[in-house]
């Protein structure tokens, strides 16, 4: 009797040791299978994103080109114009506009309290994700109203989609660039 319980546990040992091991081989092809699919998530559309970065980058460029004319021309209307409906501002202070009439508001404010200036628009990052280009840089606004700072300068994100056969911004973050702190290498200006 002894014997056959022995027997038995021995039995059930091996079992259990084949059920882990079985267990574990499918979890490690679980795993393993999972982390090949996702590297070629990620690998197609960034072959693809690689085909079309400078594309990206030339279209944000060009929307930059006008949103700078835009800025420029002092007209919160037309700097107004270049946002979509659901468009969403978030200003260097941290205020939230939204719409074309909240950058509009935005932009009669901005220009009352700037006076006399000029911005330039860098883009130093683009891509397209689906129907949308976004977009990184750093913006440059000259003061020439003698009260102040000669330049601002200001770091930006904007998310543009198509309407109308043009790029609109649908999301904009917009903030003025920390002083470095002591000791840090010179920043890329």
């Amino acid at each position: 009797m002894k014997d056959m319980a022995s027997a038995r546990l021995v039995r059930t040992r091996n079992a259990d040791r084949r059920a882990r091991t079985g267990h574990s081989q499918g979890l490690k092809r679980f795993v393993i299978s999972s982390l090949a699919l996702v590297a070629v998530v990620w690998a197609v559309p960034s072959a693809q994103a690689q085909g079309s970065r400078g594309d990206a980058m030339q279209q944000a460029r060009g929307f930059m080109s006008k949103f700078q004319s835009g800025m420029n021309s002092k007209n919160p209307d037309t700097a107004a114009r270049f946002y979509t409906s659901d468009a969403v501002l978030v200003t260097p202070t941290g205020q939230v506009f939204s719409g074309p009439n909240g950058a509009k508001e935005y932009y009669v404010d901005a220009f009352k309290q700037l006076g006399k200036f000029t911005f330039e628009g860098t883009v130093e990052q683009a891509r397209t994700d689906g129907p949308a280009l976004w977009f990184i840089g750093k913006g440059t606004i000259k003061l020439s109203n003698g009260s102040g700072p000669p330049e601002l300068h200001t770091h930006f994100a904007y998310v543009l989609v198509r309407q109308n056969q043009e790029w609109k911004a649908q999301l904009v973050s917009v903030g003025p660039d920390a002083p470095a702190p002591p000791n840090a290498p010179p920043a890329n200006r």
